[in-house]
């Protein structure tokens, strides 16, 4: 499960993530964080059970964070897709493949969100949620 986090003025400066592990046991990986003294955004993966994410989730919560489930990372414009492969050949953990027949794919359980793709493309058909 992929979740955007968003801190606050309040929170930004609290050892919530490592709270949240301690206490949970699942091991949280981190796909992509800005942080200011001030606020914050990261986009985290939790790799567990739907229950032991929801306590996750809970725990984010509790401690003040806006908690938001995102479903997928990109998504293609396939009508102006001209399946050039400048996508494929960027991608750093190899989310996005093309088959025997050159259409692209994305395997959004792989995708971290890296935003690569998106500048590599040269009819920018790839939107970043």
């Amino acid at each position: 499960m992929k979740l955007k986090l968003t801190y606050t003025h309040e929170n930004v400066r609290k050892p919530i993530l490592a709270e949240a592990i301690a206490k949970t046991g699942v091991l949280i990986n981190i796909l992509e964080a800005k942080v200011t003294p001030t606020t914050g955004e990261m986009m985290i993966e939790v790799p567990a059970a739907e229950a032991k994410a929801e306590e996750i989730i809970d725990f984010l919560c509790k401690a003040g964070l806006t908690v938001k489930q995102i479903a997928k990372f990109l998504e293609f414009d396939r009508d102006r897709c001209i399946s050039c492969g400048a996508c494929v050949s960027t991608c750093p953990v190899e989310a996005i493949k093309q088959d025997k027949d050159w259409q692209v794919h994305l395997d959004e359980a792989k995708c971290i969100g890296c935003r690569i793709c998106v500048y590599a493309c040269p009819m920018r058909v790839i939107e970043v949620f």
